[in-house]
């Protein structure tokens, strides 16, 4: 995962078999960042019938790749309380000092180099982007602007779920996403 692969199907599958047989999904249920391949999306449609589900809805959301890879592997944590902040979007207050904890070091995840997502996003385009046409065709397939912020974004997606068709969900507004 650290190199931006994804884990094995096999392995995928039989943990989203697990999951979504316990009760609290009995009324539906999020996959996040779920096909990710059409042979996926095929394996999910055939667990969904067996069990007499169906597919409500798939959102993709939609992003500029360049700035996406400046967000990403601009994150940096303070290595002391936690607390996250971006080289140049939102960095701490004085240089090598957290707004919290004070003088600190700084943690970066290896999967936020530039290099693992731009890999990420060679995967997608790759592997996941077929999908694109396979849900577009069974009429599942939403888009929403990823660029937006993180309220635009829910409220995008809550405004899709209100209006799409597909089943009857109760979508709550959630202040912090």
């Amino acid at each position: 995962m650290d190199a931006g692969e994804s884990v094995p199907d096999d392995v995928t599958m039989a943990m989203i078999a697990a999951r979504i047989a316990i009760s609290d999904c009995a009324n539906g249920f999020i996959l996040d960042g779920f096909s990710r391949t059409v042979a996926q999306a095929e394996a999910l449609d055939t667990m969904l019938e067996e069990r007499d589900l169906r597919m409500g809805y798939v959102i993709q959301i939609v992003v500029d790749q360049d700035a996406m890879v400046a967000r990403v592997s601009g994150r940096i944590s303070c290595e002391q309380c936690g607390n996250n902040y971006h080289k140049i979007l939102g960095p701490p207050e004085f240089e090598g000092e957290c707004d919290y904890c004070g003088p600190t070091e700084w943690l970066r995840y290896s999967k936020d180099t530039p290099e693992t997502v731009r890999a990420r996003f060679s995967a997608y385009n790759e592997k996941t982007a077929p999908l694109l046409p396979y849900y577009r065709e069974r009429g599942v397939l939403n888009t929403v602007d990823g660029m937006a912020t993180a309220e635009g974004i829910a409220t995008q997606i809550e405004d899709l779920l209100e209006a799409a068709p597909g089943p009857d969900l109760d979508v709550e507004s959630n202040p912090s996403p």
